[in-house]
């Protein structure tokens, strides 16, 4: 599901993401999303590059962090393909499909607000926004739960990876 951009308001190893003792995200639950918030009121997301960091995520604002575990979307790959400033940022992380490849990250479950609040922060509200939200499988201990991600949009992709800046590194 790739759902276009939409008008403002409108509704690996570093685990530092997960702090000590946040609950582990139920992956029992049903995770049915319309387009991209479950039945029950939140929104799974799966973060990668400077998003598994909580603290990047706390700065953020009100992020709603309800839960946080690691998890793999199969098939894709961690890309660095959206078009940034070089030289000084040439790129940023991405999430791009690519059989055979695991891409791995976090998978947080956040509240609706909390996720407009995320949504915003990455460009959201902006007219031509750079992410596009996408909904992938997410496999946590070998169960898969769909949730929404945001991979560069169309016209920010390059097309081909371009190495991140140090300081970008860094960060992830």
């Amino acid at each position: 599901l790739v759902r276009p951009p939409r008008p403002p308001g409108g509704l690996h190893s570093n685990l530092e993401m997960c702090t000590p003792g946040m609950a582990a995200l139920p992956v029992s639950q049903p995770s049915v999303l319309s387009l991209r918030v479950s039945s029950g009121g939140v929104v799974r997301y799966f973060a990668f590059g400077s998003n598994l960091l909580r603290s990047k995520m706390d700065k953020r604002g009100e992020t709603g962090v309800i839960a946080c575990t690691a998890g793999v979307v199969p098939d894709h790959r961690l890309a660095f393909n959206m078009r940034m400033f070089p030289p000084l940022e040439p790129s940023m992380a991405s999430i791009e499909p690519s059989p055979g490849e695991v891409c791995e990250g976090a998978l947080y479950t956040l509240t609706r607000d909390g996720y407009e609040a995320l949504w915003q922060s990455e460009g959201g509200g902006m007219e031509r926004p750079g992410y596009e939200e996408v909904s992938v499988p997410v496999s946590v201990d070998g169960t898969i739960v769909q949730a929404v991600t945001l991979r560069a949009a169309p016209w920010m992709r390059l097309r081909r990876d371009a190495p991140p800046s140090a300081r970008y590194k860094e960060l992830i």
